[in-house]
């Protein structure tokens, strides 16, 4: 998948990876990129005086190499490019994204089967556990799913399958998921949210609990606590206008 945009510093660039959590930095503040360094994760990786294969290699980088993204360079010869700070040659040049990540990123922990996750950055599901596998769908920052299987090491990820709550089957890289608190939530504590469709208050987060009432199209209610991710859903305790408490999920509110 090529790099789509640039953004500010500490938002992502989506890569091949699907957002590989890449922190742009301001072209004219190069100081800063100490504190968002990257490493090589498959290699050894060419470092190019241009964004493409026909340019000229300067340098050969081992993995685990530490370098600093200064800016997305665009897509040539099948590759997302981004020009990079290597301090420790004392080199900038260009590098293939797909074979770059964030040194000590969000998540990466190790997930058990039934296990449900959170996002962490906008992040592609493939239909296999490598970066040659082709993007089925691209999940949200934030977007819950369930670990529906053991992990699998390649391309330097280790990736999960995982199951999202509209039935959508695939394997997205878990250094780019969380245990399933919700950070951020859509509806913080004490906001009114509104329904936008026939929906199921539940007796606890996830499918398994039992249908306590269910809101009409249009229902307002309270959300009275934080979220928490489940059977590939976002769950918010609510409480409606009647004073029944229960749980809904977030995808089908809106403010």
């Amino acid at each position: 998948m090529n790099i789509q945009h640039t953004v500010n510093r500490r938002q992502f660039i989506i890569g091949s990876l699907g957002a590989v959590a890449f922190a742009t930095l301001p072209l004219s503040n190069r100081a800063a990129s100490a504190d968002s360094p990257y490493v090589v994760t498959s290699g050894p990786l060419n470092l190019r005086s241009g964004a493409g294969t026909g340019y000229a290699i300067i340098a050969s980088l081992s993995v685990g190499t530490g370098l600093d993204v200064i800016e997305n360079a665009g897509t040539a010869n099948g590759y997302s490019w981004v020009k990079v700070q290597v301090d420790s040659i004392g080199m900038d040049g260009y590098v293939a994204s797909d074979f770059i990540g964030p040194q000590g990123s969000s998540g990466g922990g190790s997930f058990p089967v039934g296990a449900n996750v959170v996002t962490v950055s906008s992040l592609n599901v493939r239909s296999g556990p490598g970066l040659g596998y082709s993007v089925i769908v691209a999940l949200w920052d934030g977007a819950p799913c369930t670990i529906t299987g053991d992990p699998v090491s390649a391309d330097g990820y280790t990736w999960y399958p995982i199951r999202t709550g509209y039935g959508t089957e695939g394997w997205v890289a878990g250094e780019f998921l969380s245990a399933g608190t919700v950070s951020n939530p859509a509806f913080p504590v004490g906001s009114t949210a509104i329904s936008t469709t026939d929906l199921n208050v539940r007796g606890g987060a996830g499918l398994s609990y039992s249908v306590i009432v269910t809101l009409w199209d249009g229902a307002e209610v309270t959300i009275t606590g934080d979220p928490v991710a489940a059977s590939g859903y976002t769950w918010y305790p609510i409480r409606t206008g009647y004073g029944t408490e229960g749980w809904v999920a977030g995808e089908f509110l809106t403010q």
